[in-house]
């Protein structure tokens, strides 16, 4: 909608076209009444009505939209309700003079016709309006659930499966444990991907993110398993990772090093999935 139809008959420009030449100098005042409706009209910035197709848009519409109505839409109301009294006392009148054309009188029925339809429109507009925003924004929520729901369930999967492997290295911390859990598309791999998809799908939804995590997953969750997710081949693993943060250690103590770092990655693996899952309830609900 975001907008009320403004009606022809409610101009200045209809009223003197139909009005009969032999009351064109009565001072009815109906034609300065339209102007001054028009003009409320054309004053309203109504793209300030619109809300963008986005759910924070949606919301804050929703929230903004009684003080708008009042603002704009409801002085609209207030003169058209006195041009329907003005329309209808002249048409009265002018009914009731014999030497009087009756297109008098049908020009100020018609404008007083038009007056009470716009009056409605005026009326309803706020809960119109408001139908419409929920409507936008369940279609929000149905592209959302359409487009999060199969990633986010994916990294749901990747991280109960990286919990799983940091477990298995834990208990066997060697280099080939290592590289048979966290090379490929592996769960740690999966993660990483996961916390990336995190903050560039729900930057679009933030009201929802907000419920689910306040921060970034790039900056909270990622660091910590970006080295065992960065899909290195065994040399650039050992040449960007293991000379950087191992240098000097053996093999056996390298290996046993990053084993540890997984373990006192766990509680933030775990934040990162209590996340996940509160999306997924709002997803489901």
């Amino acid at each position: 909608m975001a907008k009320v139809e403004y009606p022809n008959e409610l101009t200045k420009k209809y009223w003197d076209k139909k009005k009969p030449l032999v009351i064109k100098g009565k001072k009815t005042g109906i034609g300065e009444a339209l102007d001054e409706l028009n003009k409320k009209y054309d004053d309203i910035k109504w793209a300030n009505y619109e809300a963008q197709n986005t759910i924070a848009s949606i919301d804050k519409k929703l929230k903004e939209l009684p003080a708008l109505c009042r603002e704009g839409i409801e002085p609209l109301g207030k003169t058209a309700k006195e041009i329907k009294t003005l329309a209808t006392e002249w048409s009265a009148k002018f009914k009731k003079e014999k030497l009087t054309p009756k297109a008098a009188s049908d020009a100020c029925d018609a404008i007083a016709d038009a007056a009470k339809k716009f009056i409605s429109d005026v009326d309803d507009y706020q809960g119109v309006q408001a139908l419409e925003y929920m409507e936008m924004r369940k279609q929000c929520v149905i592209k959302l659930r359409q487009v999060l729901k199969p990633v986010m369930t994916k990294t749901q999967t990747k991280i109960k499966g990286l919990l799983e492997d940091i477990s298995k290295f834990a208990k066997s911390p060697t280099k080939d444990t290592y590289w048979s859990l966290f090379k490929g598309d592996c769960n740690a791999r999966g993660y990483t991907t996961g916390c990336k998809n995190w903050d560039q799908y729900l930057l679009e939804f933030p009201e929802i993110r907000a419920q689910c995590y306040k921060g970034d997953a790039m900056d909270d969750f990622f660091p910590c398993m970006e080295d065992y997710g960065a899909n290195w081949a065994e040399p650039q693993f050992e040449e960007k990772v293991n000379k950087k943060k191992c240098n000097g250690l053996s093999e056996e103590d390298t290996y046993k090093f990053h084993a540890k770092q997984m373990i006192l990655a766990t509680p933030t693996i775990k934040k990162f999935q209590t996340a996940l899952d509160k999306l997924m309830t709002i997803l489901d609900g």
